[in-house]
């Protein structure tokens, strides 16, 4: 079952500063505690727009599912 429909998610977030030399700028990590996948941020604002993006609810279909048991039209 997908962890989103049963109202929660997991994921460990790291985060690190990289010295650019004028300024420090922070990067992060998210890995998915069910699956182990790890993804790469660029800094703060990529991380927590993916994370928004993933607790988004799935778009309804434009036109019911009749083909479905008992159809949803």
């Amino acid at each position: 079952m997908d962890p989103k429909r049963q109202g929660h998610v997991a994921y460990l977030l790291r985060l690190w500063r990289v010295d650019n030399g004028a300024e420090a700028i922070w990067r992060a990590s998210l890995q998915d505690v069910r699956t182990g996948e790890r993804l790469g941020f660029a800094g703060l604002d990529e991380a927590f727009t993916y994370l928004r993006q993933q607790l988004e609810p799935p778009p309804k279909p434009a036109y019911p599912d009749c083909s479905t048991d008992p159809p949803a039209c």
